[in-house]
């Protein structure tokens, strides 16, 4: 049976040691979660080591199990082409890590595509995870 779910989340920021040449205009972050139907982007922002979006967002989530469902999110810039898009790093984070019920801060490595031991950029962001339960109507009293 699905759960429906609320996630917000506020994308605040983020840290690198170095970027690197494959930065090619600003940064930009693609969010994606199981049991949403697509995926949002975050604005784009100059590139530099500590880029900072402040990009609220709410996701409303229908899945069957909390344990086995992700959010996704995405480090992107334009290619040298200037018409394409690079991907610099990505993330997946269990959705049962969330915090459920009041938000907190916490922080997330954003690794290198083709090297899952090189974080690209350390993502700051502020969330709640809180579940939707559905509320019947009760018919009045007969007296």
């Amino acid at each position: 049976m699905f759960q429906s779910w609320i996630l917000d989340i506020i994308i605040m920021d983020g840290s690198a040691n170095d970027l690197g040449p494959r930065v090619n205009g600003g940064l930009w972050l693609i969010v994606n979660a199981d049991g949403i139907p697509r995926p949002f982007s975050t604005t784009e922002v100059p590139s530099s080591n500590h880029p900072v979006w402040n990009f609220p967002a709410r996701m409303i989530l229908q899945f069957n199990d909390v344990s086995r469902s992700y959010l996704y999110i995405t480090l992107c810039t334009h290619g040298f082409n200037g018409t394409s898009v690079e991907v610099l790093g990505r993330s997946r984070i269990g959705l049962r890590a969330l915090p459920v019920g009041s938000p907190k801060i916490f922080e997330f490595p954003i690794m290198h595509p083709s090297n899952s031991a090189q974080i690209v950029l350390n993502c700051r962001v502020k969330a709640t995870l809180s579940s939707i339960t559905a509320s019947y109507a009760r018919p009045p009293n007969a007296h």
